[in-house]
């Protein structure tokens, strides 16, 4: 009960005070009158009143209303200040699911620490001789740049590719490793005749993932071999290329090489020639 009664009056004490002033002066002036005229007359030393000492009442009178005419301006203008004009207050919270998400997506992005991104920069395909209508391989041949963005170091456990040629989406298994009488053959455009180069595939990556690990900010360059079944032959005029590495602490990179018409510059043999000449 005691705790109540204390509540009730720290919501009413301002109020109270204000009420308890106001009829004070108000209520006190009136019974005031004839000691003030006292006061004064024996001030002056005038025997009763006159007009000087009416004046010098009605302005005291005067000067008490002014005072609570004051005061009420004030109190009433106190009441009506906004606590939000504070500038040290924080603005108020987000309420609804919208602003909250908002706000979230304002907020800078914190950096992965492991960020992988890269170039696909060649793409070759070879096709399986296709036996009695069987479904066959299809191989998948490219050059890939990869940069870690990120500030940890890491390896890349896992790799895949997938490739979308309109509502037609392929998963490709990785070939690993890739096979050694594979070699690419390209016609040397410097001379008229048709002269071809062949060029082994090298370096290649993911043969040994713990010994490729990828630090800061230093490009590593290789080869990645790619199959997938089919019966048909699929041709990639504006496929589209995801390559996805998994990376060593779990997280999912892709490298992606938009459709594009696709240009050929080479073909896959497998057959032991001799290279001319080696790519790095």
């Amino acid at each position: 009960m005691g705790t109540w009664v204390q509540e009730q009056w720290k919501q009413i004490r301002g109020h109270v005070k204000f009420e308890i002033i106001k009829w004070i002066v108000l209520g006190g002036i009136p019974a005031m009158i004839p000691f003030a005229i006292h006061l004064i007359q024996g001030a002056r030393h005038a025997p009763q009143q006159d007009l000087k000492g009416s004046i010098i009442l009605g302005c005291l009178i005067f000067s008490s209303l002014m005072l609570v005419w004051v005061m009420l301006r004030l109190e009433s203008r106190l009441r009506t200040i906004p606590v939000s004009i504070n500038p040290s207050l924080p603005p108020p919270l987000a309420t609804s699911p919208q602003e909250i998400g908002a706000k979230l997506a304002a907020l800078p992005a914190s950096p992965k620490p492991v960020d992988l991104r890269g170039e696909i920069s060649e793409l070759f395909f070879y096709k399986e001789n296709n036996v009695m209508g069987l479904p066959s391989h299809t191989y998948i041949l490219m050059k890939v740049q990869v940069v870690n963005h990120g500030p940890v170091e890491a390896t890349i456990s896992r790799t895949g590719l997938q490739v979308s040629i309109g509502e037609l989406c392929l998963t490709c298994d990785l070939v690993n490793p890739i096979p050694d009488l594979w070699q690419i053959k390209r016609r040397d455009d410097r001379y008229v005749n048709i002269v071809d180069i062949y060029t082994l595939i090298d370096p290649c990556l993911g043969a040994k993932s713990s010994d490729e690990t990828y630090p800061t900010a230093i490009p590593r360059t290789g080869w990645l071999a790619f199959k997938f079944h089919s019966q048909e032959n699929i041709e990639f005029p504006n496929a589209e290329f995801s390559l996805i590495l998994i990376d060593s602490l779990g997280g999912e990179h892709r490298i992606r090489r938009e459709p594009q018409l696709y240009v050929k510059k080479g073909d896959i043999v497998a057959i032991p020639v001799q290279p001319v000449s080696k790519e790095t």
